[in-house]
């Protein structure tokens, strides 16, 4: 079950929680740091939360800067790691060995702001053994000289083949794989099948 939350979350006594970011990335980017220092931002300041850039470009100046940014977050306190690897399935397949309950697989080209990360950590700790994946009720996309904003509802087809299907006739339009948080084990069995 995918579970739509709402940006009016109580921030205030925040629940214990597990949730694993992965910033998958491979290009140097301004808008890659910005999500990773708001998402190591969350993870100094959150128990539970762990921050994981998986990166995928060439050995060189980027990576060792990122070894740099993770070097001072770790000494700020927070849980972050590096992976690096060509391949973007061994970089998730070595980010899932670092078990949390939850994981968010996150692409170094969409914005991502540390209330929208907050909430989703906040979700996924209040989450029932029922739900196995949380999404934000609503989305921003900024295209071609528009905004796009999107409610979204959440998975509401009765089995996979008619939400497959849903997600092949709007490609881009549900928000469930960069932008929804599922457990580990649902992550790990894609993974299984895409190997």
């Amino acid at each position: 079950m995918l579970a739509p939350i709402s940006p009016d979350t109580d921030h205030g006594l925040a629940p214990a929680c597990s949730l694993q970011v992965i910033l998958l990335t491979y290009l140097s980017s301004p808008l890659a740091d910005d999500i990773f220092n708001a998402a190591a931002c969350l993870a100094q300041r959150r128990p539970g939360v762990q921050i994981v850039v998986a990166w995928g470009g060439e050995p060189g100046a980027r990576q060792d800067r990122w070894q740099k940014d993770v070097t001072h977050w770790q000494q700020l306190g927070a849980d972050v790691v590096l992976i690096a690897h060509l391949c973007p399935l061994e970089r998730v397949r070595q980010a899932l060995a670092l078990s949390k309950e939850w994981v968010l697989p996150l692409a170094d080209d969409d914005p991502i702001a540390t209330n929208y990360l907050r909430a989703i950590a906040d979700a996924t700790a209040q989450a029932t053994p029922a739900i196995t994946g949380v999404i934000a009720s609503n989305h921003v996309r900024n295209c071609d000289g528009q905004t796009l904003s999107t409610r979204q509802q959440g998975w509401m087809q009765a089995d996979g083949l008619a939400r497959l299907a849903n997600m092949l006739s709007e490609p881009g339009c549900q928000g469930t794989l960069f932008w929804a948080a599922y457990r580990h084990s649902v992550l790990t069995e894609w993974l299984d099948f895409a190997i």
